[in-house]
């Protein structure tokens, strides 16, 4: 396995003892008076998982972490709920003298239940998650969590097929290179989604199913995704839910017409499930993507707001509902309060 080098090291270092001296100092108490932290979740796993490794690190955060992060929040914020919030703008009744937190979860995969709920109950906590309607209930898999899939199948059998044309293909050529690399795990997985991020989905699918199958690995495995029996669950409960496109695409990356029947249709499949569905008209750009053009087809097809993967706070003033910043929350830059407090600065 390769070794992190000497400078990220340090860097892990300075971060840490910068984050022990600012909580420390108690200005995370004031630091977002009058201003509302959205935070970006993806997924809550347990820890010892020894699939996490395989699992790009911006997308996850151990269930203790999870509940360390809860356990500030109530100490230092008003959590509050996606729709009380733009209440609380749109009325003017935000107070100056409080921090308000809002906790979002993109793409809805089952562990949101699983792991995250159980702990949001426990603190009263409400969240809003951004279900991929068409991948509800089902087995499907997004072609990231394929990759990781694979590299955790191939990496942990052993298995390393002998050259052959397919590595005249550049993207297998890329997945099999980092697949059996001597780059760390996460190195590896994250590079390899990295580097096939700018292919057209369906390449991407076809290129994994090729690689999969020289390794004789099958993707047939245990559903990942929410069920409308657990979203009907959690919605009593206080989760609410929003709108994350049908099929996760990069809206940016395909026409305006299917962009159009995107976003429109996901929003279909939701209300239909109502009043089961705790639904909110919120929209959440795949990716974080989007221009102006797709922020006018979010807008005409009804939604109230849109939610965006910028970094950032949001004031009592909503300039513009349809490009909310938020503030990405993942376990390596924020698996103890102290590093927490210092993701929210």
């Amino acid at each position: 396995m390769a070794l992190k080098s000497p400078l990220s090291g340090v860097k892990g270092l300075l971060r840490s003892g910068a984050s022990h001296a600012y909580y420390a100092s108690g200005h995370h108490r004031r630091a977002n008076l009058g201003q509302f932290v959205i935070l970006m979740y993806h997924r809550v796993l347990p820890d010892g998982d020894p699939y996490i490794p395989y699992i790009q690190p911006g997308m996850y955060v151990r269930a203790s972490s999870f509940e360390k992060q809860l356990e500030f929040l109530t100490d230092a914020y008003q959590i509050v709920s996606l729709q009380e919030m733009l209440e609380l703008i749109e009325t003017g009744r935000a107070s100056s003298e409080r921090q308000y937190c809002v906790i979002t979860f993109d793409d809805g995969w089952r562990d949101n239940y699983q792991y995250a709920f159980p702990l949001l109950k426990k603190f009263s906590a409400p969240a809003t998650i951004f279900l991929t309607a068409s991948f509800v209930g089902t087995h499907r898999l997004f072609w990231h969590e394929k990759v990781s899939k694979l590299f955790y199948l191939a990496r942990s059998t052993g298995k390393h097929p002998a050259p052959s044309a397919d590595e005249s293909d550049a993207a297998a050529s890329l997945l099999m290179r980092h697949l059996f690399s001597a780059e760390g795990t996460a190195t590896a997985v994250d590079t390899a989604i990295e580097g096939l991020k700018s292919l057209p989905v369906a390449q991407i699918e076809e290129v994994v199913e090729r690689v999969a199958a020289r390794l004789g690995i099958s993707f047939k495995n245990e559903r990942t995704m929410l069920s409308w029996e657990e979203i009907r669950e959690m919605g009593k409960s206080g989760i609410s839910f929003g709108s994350h496109t049908c099929e996760h695409r990069i809206l940016t990356q395909i026409d305006l017409a299917t962009a159009a029947e995107e976003i429109t249709g996901s929003m279909t499949q939701l209300r239909s499930r109502e009043p089961d569905l705790n639904y909110v008209p919120v929209f959440c750009y795949p990716n974080g993507r989007y221009n102006e053009q797709i922020r006018s087809l979010v807008i005409e097809a009804g939604y109230s707001a849109a939610v965006t993967t910028k970094l950032g706070r949001q004031s009592r003033e909503l300039t513009d509902p349809f490009a909310i910043a938020r503030i990405g929350v993942h376990d390596d830059i924020a698996h103890s309060k102290s590093l927490f407090s210092l993701r929210l600065r």
